[in-house]
């Protein structure tokens, strides 16, 4: 099994975390940025990154 460079896993990333961003600029924007919509964002970008790392 062929092993990664770091550079080559950070390249395969971009897509995700890509997806996560405009996930978090998306919900803070409908919200208006109130603080709700900044704490479902936080809340969105902290289950992405736990996603991330649960994949690994």
């Amino acid at each position: 099994m062929r092993e990664y460079s770091k550079f080559e896993t950070a390249i395969a990333n971009i897509p995700y975390v890509a997806m996560i961003l405009m996930g978090v600029v998306t919900i803070a924007y409908a919200h208006a940025f109130s603080a709700y919509g900044l704490a479902g964002a936080v809340s969105y970008l902290a289950y992405g990154v736990v996603g991330a790392f649960w994949i690994m």
